[in-house]
């Protein structure tokens, strides 16, 4: 029969434990949108009607998004995980294609996101990196290598505070399905509530001194 001291220590070390968790980004590398709540909103660039090659920037900030311009707006791709619209990065300041280096994208949410994730292809051998800023701030990022051209890639970010993304690449990188929320409460904070109450049951059942009294 485990004794109440021995049950304090295993509920203090699983209550450290869980406080010690990493609260930084969870990186989605070619994952799901399962890793998402399911709630998320969604912008599939096929809600505004637009021409193909027609620069992007707030067309779309009624549904919580907004880009920077060197964005460019198209509807014939056909990869897997692709469905109608899509965007693309100019890979030159005056038009799309080229051969000029690729352009940063930089998306801007309406309000502060906990997680984000989309389909992501660009050609064999090439990098796409996102980036998460807070306030223009650096929050966190990754890079990603395309092995094949035109898979869709499902990439992004989970579990992290930010409001705006910079994504950068090697060559041409053609993007839908944003998928982006900001969820009420973040696996981290879970653990963190979960570990208080646990330190709260460890605390409650140790045993109080009690203060002796010298006679006079």
């Amino acid at each position: 029969m485990t004794s109440p001291r021995s049950l304090r220590t295993g509920l203090l070390v699983l209550a450290a434990t869980l406080l010690a968790l990493p609260v930084s980004a969870t990186p989605i590398v070619n994952g799901s949108f399962a890793a998402l709540s399911g709630s998320e909103s969604v912008v599939d660039f096929d809600e505004v009607a637009l021409t193909p090659f027609q620069t992007v920037t707030n067309e779309f900030a009624g549904l919580g998004i907004s880009f920077a311009p060197n964005t460019w707006f198209e509807n014939i791709r056909t990869f897997p995980g692709f469905d109608g619209a899509s965007l693309a990065n100019f890979r030159s300041t005056s038009s799309p294609g080229g051969s000029l280096p690729p352009i940063p994208v930089t998306v801007s949410f309406g309000s502060v996101m906990t997680d984000f994730a989309a389909y992501f292809a660009t050609n064999s051998g090439q990098t796409i990196t996102l980036t998460a800023q807070l306030g223009g701030a650096l929050v966190e990022t990754f890079t990603f290598t395309d092995a094949v051209c035109c898979n869709g890639h499902i990439l992004g970010f989970q579990n992290i505070a930010f409001d705006s993304l910079q994504i950068t690449g090697s060559n041409l990188i053609i993007m839908d399905e944003f998928h982006f929320e900001n969820a009420s409460v973040s696996e981290a904070g879970e653990a963190t509530l979960l570990a208080t109450g646990l330190l709260g049951l460890a605390l409650a059942g140790a045993p109080r001194r009690s203060r002796s009294r010298a006679d006079a």
